[in-house]
Order: C-alpha cells, then sequence, then structure tokens
C-alpha cells in the first residue's frame, strides 16, 4: 500500500537525520541515517517498492528484495505511530 507523509507531521533534516514532531506535538522522533532516506523518499514516492529500488544502488550488500521487506516494515511502524498515512486518505 502506498502512503504519504501525514500532514501534520512537521520534520527538519538535521545532519543527515530527520527530526519528526509527532502530531500530538508531545514527541520528538529522531530517524536513523537509513529511515531519513525513507522519509525524504516519501517527498515523491510512496509506493514501498519504488522507494526500495530508488534507494538500492546505496546499499551494494542488500538484495532489493530485503530492501523492500525492510521498508514495508518501517513504513508500517510509521503509520502505527500515525506519521504516514495510506495515500487515498484524507
Amino acid at each position: 500500500m502506498a502512503v504519504r507523509r501525514a500532514d501534520s507531521v512537521v520534520y527538519e533534516v538535521v545532519d543527515d537525520r530527520a527530526v519528526l514532531l509527532h502530531p500530538t506535538g508531545k514527541e520528538l522522533l529522531t530517524l536513523s541515517v537509513v529511515g531519513s532516506m525513507v522519509w525524504e523518499e516519501l517527498a515523491t514516492e510512496g509506493n514501498p517498492s519504488a522507494i526500495a529500488r530508488a534507494l538500492l544502488a546505496k546499499f551494494a550488500d542488500v538484495s532489493l528484495e530485503q530492501l523492500e521487506t525492510d521498508v514495508r516494515a518501517f513504513l508500517d511502524e510509521l503509520a502505527e505511530a500515525g506519521l504516514v498515512v495510506p495515500v487515498d486518505a484524507e
């Protein structure tokens, strides 16, 4: 399922790491460098397979299948936290 950043999330990238303000405004989350790469890809692409393909060249020791699995799991975590929503959500 394709996702997009939730409209209520405020973020800034500092030293290659995205810092997100949770929609409740009560929690700051700092993503890993790899998580930040996925977050940045969400600016133009919300499909996990496409994000994995876009990032594959940066990870020589990882297969496309593993990267896609990891991207999907990460996006699922972001969705559970309310930081991303399905593309068709308003």
